[in-house]
């Protein structure tokens, strides 16, 4: 067997939307397209959701032949995807941010699919969340989503927001 270094010493910063749902009371990071919720203290762990369908080709996130794994791509990508996903890039109930990838990464057209993943920071446009009286409300949102303990940014205004992650 040879040693062989890996490309990356690190893991690799990408971004991506989520959309932010209630579960048992609280705030948290979800998939905007799986049904999957991110737990704060907690590396996501990739799985092939296709299994279900197909439970005799099993196999580990991300594999080559297949779709699955922990998406990110570059900031604009991720903000084009959560514009195309919600209808503007300020959508109800959708944050974005900047996510650490690691273990098995590859590489797409468009960013990275991981085997591991965990947010590395939190943007949330005020205005995604309607200034209300009731659980998802802006304050509630902050304070849920603080106990994911990565830096967590919120703004009014949408070119503001912009300007601070450039």
């Amino acid at each position: 067997m040879t040693d062989v270094a890996p490309d990356v010493a690190g893991p690799v910063i990408g971004w991506r939307a989520w959309a932010v749902t209630r579960e048992h009371g609280r705030h948290r990071l979800r998939s905007v397209v799986a049904p999957t919720v991110w737990e704060p203290g907690v590396a996501l762990a990739a799985r092939c959701l296709r299994p279900r369908f197909r439970p005799w080709r099993r196999h580990a996130a991300p594999a080559e032949s297949c779709e699955c794994g922990i998406y990110a791509a570059d900031l604009s990508g991720a903000l084009e995807y959560a514009r195309n996903a919600g209808g503007g890039y300020f959508s109800s109930m959708r944050v974005f941010g900047s996510v650490a990838l690691w273990g098995t990464v590859a590489e797409h057209e468009h960013g990275w699919r991981a085997e591991h993943a965990y947010p590395a920071e939190i943007v949330v446009p005020a205005a995604a969340f309607p200034r209300r009286r009731g659980p998802s409300t802006l304050a509630a949102v902050e304070h849920d989503l603080a106990s994911y303990g990565v830096p967590l940014r919120i703004s009014d205004d949408p070119a503001e927001l912009l300007e601070l992650i450039a």
